[in-house]
């Protein structure tokens, strides 16, 4: 039976860095430049999507320059805005609506993960009640056990 070798994998395609378990991110690797351009290869709705990811990707998405040329393709609008997104949004409801989701599945997930970290907290404090019952139920009865113990050696 052959033993099958695979070439090593170049560092631009490993999926973790060498020597750390953390994962190779490429908005790390790549130069801010080309993470812009391969953004501007998205639509609207996929760029607000992308926004989602993280804080450095959410400042990349938000760039002027992606929306400025979204709103000139789009609209063939020139005009000087300050927050191309902005306008952009005001030109298209539907991005609006996928922002305002966005919203309120941020809010709802909060909102479930503080639940569920009361929930945890409940547990837990119910647990550490039923743990002290039972030490208390044993201390009573150990206490029990040693006053039959010493009545029994005095007879």
């Amino acid at each position: 039976m052959a033993l099958l070798l695979r070439p090593p994998t170049p560092l631009s395609l490993r999926t973790r860095h060498k020597h750390t378990s953390e994962p190779i991110k490429p908005e790390n690797t790549l130069p801010e430049e080309i993470l812009i351009h391969i953004l501007s290869l998205l639509d609207a709705s996929d760029l607000c999507r992308v926004s989602f990811l993280s804080g450095h990707w959410k400042e990349l998405s938000n760039s002027n320059f992606l929306w400025k040329s979204l709103c000139s393709k789009r609209w063939n609008v020139f005009k000087a805005h300050t927050n191309w997104k902005a306008f952009y949004a005001e030109m298209d409801q539907g991005i609006s609506r996928i922002l305002e989701q966005h919203e309120r599945e941020s809010a709802l997930l909060a909102a479930t993960l503080d639940t569920e970290r009361l929930r945890q907290q409940v547990k837990l404090r119910i647990k550490l009640a039923a743990k002290k019952k039972r030490q208390a139920a044993l201390s009573v009865d150990s206490e029990a056990t040693l006053q039959r113990i010493a009545a029994l050696v005095q007879h």
